[in-house]
């Protein structure tokens, strides 16, 4: 049975053909001095996993991991299998912060940077809870990253940026980087990171079965959507709370550069995604079927009753016959199968009355047993005064 429910994600109308990274009336509410994020409750709902409709979830799927638009936890899908069309994203990120940070630099209540693609600036590193987290980031027209100038750009798939991390001021420094290259401390403890970054955008349909996605189709998407993923994030600034907050997760929890440089990859998809919400809208399965338990054998209390008794029946027959046969065995039964033997036989047509004497053994019927030389006589078929023939043993003369 198809089901009505909304699993997949689709575009609202006004989005379905955004060529430029700083495009109005999709996502964007360009003002005089700023830019408004438009859909912004239900875009923050999804970051803050508060929606009944979507969620940003992340797969690990085939040694790659994606973030992807699916459905939160909803008692109505339980029973429900579904194949859905949805948005993913993909980042990857690597350390890039001895390229950028010169540790001898390092004084005052500033830091600079200047990496060797187009990305420079000073950060503050002035104590105080005001400074306690600071959090820059560059886009790029391409991978080259010469040019960091995306203003009303129809990006590429997939797009580029960097990003300048100050967390963790009043924590400290996490030991287990303390000889990483790649991380750095200021005079005030905080740690200092900076990545270069790329993420894909992909066009994405997943099979669910019993709650598990057990197919994930992925396929870079067109720019419309990598437009409208990157330019909701740069102009509103929305989610970068969230990103500030992942980096200092990320260098706290870490064990090395790397590490940090992943878990930020990861918290970035995921924000992106959430803040590009704003432009999806909940759409109906691609294919959906309802799943049923049922109880596919089922026999009457009465006819299994009867099927017991008779099997504990034929039980019970069988022990009392051989009971039965076993008490017969200690009486004329050996004789009478002994005597129906090859030697019984022979010794009833061969040994004539003699054979008739009861006896312990089956040799003692014959007359070689009692030292008569058997050798003297000799077996053979006669004819009977019938006409007839018959066995007949006689002496050798």
């Amino acid at each position: 049975m198809t089901s009505s429910l909304n699993t997949s994600v689709g575009l609202i109308p006004d989005c379905y053909n955004v060529n430029e990274t700083f495009q109005g009336g999709c996502t964007l509410n360009p003002a005089a001095a700023t830019t408004f994020l438009m859909q912004g409750p239900q875009a923050q709902s999804v970051v803050a996993n508060l929606s009944t409709t979507m969620r940003v979830n992340t797969l690990a799927y085939e040694k790659d991991l994606f973030s992807y638009v699916g459905n939160p936890p909803k008692a109505a899908l339980q029973n429900i299998d579904y194949t859905s069309h949805t948005w993913g994203l993909q980042t990857k990120c690597k350390p890039v912060t001895s390229q950028c940070i010169d540790e001898a630099s390092i004084s005052g209540v500033r830091l600079k940077y200047k990496c060797p693609f187009a990305m420079e600036g000073t950060i503050s590193t002035e104590a105080g809870t005001a400074f306690q987290n600071q959090y820059l980031m560059t886009y790029f027209e391409d991978s080259t990253a010469s040019s960091n100038s995306t203003l009303s750009v129809n990006l590429a798939n997939p797009y580029y940026f960097g990003a300048i991390s100050l967390v963790n001021q009043n924590i400290g420094h996490n030991p287990a980087m303390t000889d990483d290259p790649e991380i750095t401390s200021t005079g005030h403890g905080a740690e200092v990171f900076a990545l270069f970054c790329n993420t894909t955008v992909y066009d994405v349909e997943y099979t669910s079965i019993n709650g598990s996605i057990t197919r994930f189709n992925a396929a870079p998407a067109n720019s419309t959507l990598t437009n409208i993923v990157q330019g909701t994030q740069q102009y509103t600034h929305v989610g970068d709370p969230n990103l500030i907050q992942g980096a200092a997760i990320a260098a706290l929890v870490s064990n090395d550069s790397q590490a940090v440089a992943d878990y930020f990859a990861m918290t970035y998809s995921q924000i992106a995604l959430g803040i590009a919400s704003a432009a999806f809208t909940p759409q109906a399965a691609v294919q959906a079927q309802r799943r049923e338990t049922m109880l596919v054998a089922k026999v009457p209390i009465a006819p299994l009753a009867c099927l017991l008794i008779a099997n504990i029946s034929l039980a019970l027959l069988g022990i009392v016959l051989m009971i039965i046969a076993a008490v017969a065995a200690r009486r004329d039964t050996r004789e009478v199968q002994a005597r129906l033997s090859v030697a019984g036989l022979v010794a009833a047509h061969f040994e004539g009355r003699k054979a008739e004497r009861g006896v312990e053994k089956v040799e003692e019927l014959f007359e070689e047993n009692n030292g008569v030389n058997g050798s003297q006589q000799r077996v053979g078929v006669v004819r009977t005064e019938s006409g007839g023939w018959r066995f007949s043993v006689w002496k050798n003369e």
